[in-house]
């Protein structure tokens, strides 16, 4: 019976072990991945779009920019090549350009 008692013992603290560190390496890839994104998308004033293309962040601007798609909400002109997400965190689409 002891022996059964410490086998159990022995299973659950591996299994332990094995849960904390798995969730360690999913938490450390997840802000590596948060990191880079924000990375990209505010330091560099561009994004990666859902084609992997590079495509300029929404920017304000007193005149139409040349290579903008739609006005957003905001004020924001957006550079994005897809209608499905443009504009998402200004609002919305106030206006199609092109």
């Amino acid at each position: 019976m002891k022996r059964l008692l410490a086998t159990l013992l022995l299973i659950v603290s591996l299994a332990s072990a094995s849960w904390s560190q798995a969730t360690q390496q999913s938490t450390t890839t997840q802000n590596a991945t948060t990191q880079t994104s924000s990375t990209t998308t505010h330091h560099h004033h561009t994004y990666t779009n859902s084609s992997g293309q590079t495509v300029k962040s929404p920017e304000h601007s007193s005149t139409v920019p040349v290579d903008a798609t739609a006005k957003c909400a905001d004020g924001t002109y957006s550079f994005s090549k897809h209608h499905r997400g443009t504009c998402s965190h200004h609002g919305g689409v106030s206006q199609w350009l092109h």
